[in-house]
């Protein structure tokens, strides 16, 4: 996977006007065939909104840059191919799965 110059902005909708705001801008990388991707940067750094990126998990018209994997621009159809040959996967954080139970219950 390789993914340059990667940008993502959203939209914020206030009452009278609307503002673009930057969330990811110029990120760049790549992940051979058999590594692992980790992310470690402060809170609200962008660390979710890139893996989410990667992962096809936001497609707005929002988004720039490239990602390919193996060389192949992202579509619908990769993106169903690399999820069927188990090729991508993202991990959610732990507290998104244990959504019922109380913190001391959460033996990780």
């Amino acid at each position: 996977m390789q993914f340059t110059d990667v940008t993502y902005k959203v939209i914020l909708k206030g009452m009278t006007s609307s503002e673009e705001k930057d969330i990811l801008y110029g990120i760049s990388g790549s992940v051979n065939p058999g590594e692992v991707l980790a992310l470690m940067g402060p809170s609200g750094s962008g660390k979710t909104s890139l893996l989410n990126l990667l992962g096809g998990r936001i497609s707005q018209p929002t988004i720039g840059g490239s990602i390919t994997y193996n060389d192949q621009s992202y579509s619908k159809f990769l993106k169903s191919r690399l999820k069927s040959n188990r090729r991508l996967g993202l991990l959610a954080y732990i507290h998104l799965l244990l959504t019922n139970l109380p913190c001391d219950s959460a033996h990780v």
